[in-house]
């Protein structure tokens, strides 16, 4: 199992709830054992932020989109809006990408 340390997350509010409630273990991605959370315990509290806060873009042009992309005479390149999961994960909770990828 992975284990975060409190040290490791840049989240004000997450980083005291962590220095507070976490359990002393060896932190997988720093190498110091302080209070910390298991993986599991990081993603419950980062998927109730983002089922809160966040809203999933579509993976797909709209029908005015596919009308833009499909006129010869436009320019119009669609890219979906929004952050790949991982970044949107580092930067809600202020912790290091191998960590928000894991």
């Amino acid at each position: 199992m992975k284990y975060l340390c409190y040290r490791c997350v840049g989240d004000a509010y997450l980083r005291a709830k962590m220095s507070r409630d976490g359990q002393r273990r060896h932190c997988t991605y720093c190498g110091s054992v302080d209070n910390s959370y298991s993986l599991c315990e990081m993603s419950e509290r980062i998927k109730y932020v983002f089922d809160q806060h966040y809203v999933r873009t579509s993976d797909q042009p709209n029908s005015l989109q596919h009308a833009m992309m499909a006129d010869r005479e436009s320019v119009y390149d669609w890219w979906r809006e929004g952050e790949p999961v991982v970044v949107a994960i580092m930067n809600a909770a202020d912790i290091p990408e191998e960590a928000a990828q894991d």
